[in-house]
């Protein structure tokens, strides 16, 4: 159970305000940042189904949302192993500071140009700030998620998501990690649907 029903009316609600206003201080920071409101020309976005291309990290969701729901994943897995006396609640607001954190450093030059380097992401030049908050909510989801699947079967939908999402965009949660430490050649030839990968 995600533990929301032991608590009261006041903080079933403080919940989400409290989730809102970490979004909107993620936001707020990435356009002191100098990040743009929303990637496309035309305005509003909201889905852009490529894993290259020119609306890829501009739009509220695109293939790599998957990731960011095996971030919430990985975020209730690493809470319930060392703060599961704190209440769910807790849990999952330290989750969501903790995404907001990576969306503001995932937006700095350093990770940025670490992207372009070390994997297909050659024009790459970070989130908008629409994207940034649809991968706070994609974590959110993630989060949640775990918290109502029994453990096994939370592992289970992380490795099922993982293969699905290596099969379908050529890349995935544990590529990126491992590219963003070394820009290996055989992740990158995958990546780029070169054979062999070595």
């Amino acid at each position: 159970m995600l533990g929301f029903v032991e608590m009261s009316n006041q903080r079933i609600l403080s919940t989400p305000v409290i989730a809102m206003m970490i979004a909107a201080l993620t936001a707020g920071a990435l356009f002191l940042n100098g990040r743009t409101v929303w990637g496309s020309s035309d305005g509003f976005c909201s889905w852009f189904g490529a894993a290259v291309g020119n609306l890829t990290s501009q739009c509220l969701l695109d293939p790599y949302s998957f990731t960011h729901v095996l971030h919430g994943f990985l975020f209730f897995f690493l809470l319930w192993l060392v703060a599961r006396k704190l209440p769910i609640r807790t849990r999952f607001l330290i989750a969501m500071v903790l995404e907001g954190a990576w969306e503001v450093l995932e937006n700095t030059n350093f990770i940025i140009d670490r992207y372009r380097v070390a994997n297909i992401a050659m024009n790459y030049f970070g989130d908008s700030i629409l994207n940034s908050v649809g991968d706070l909510l994609a974590m959110a989801v993630g989060f949640l998620l775990a918290a109502a699947l029994p453990i096994v079967l939370g592992v289970i939908a992380f490795l099922v998501t993982e293969v699905f999402l290596l099969w379908w965009i050529h890349d995935s949660l544990l590529l990126q990690v491992m590219v963003l430490m070394y820009p290996f050649e055989f992740i990158r030839n995958y990546q780029n649907g070169v054979w062999p990968l070595w």
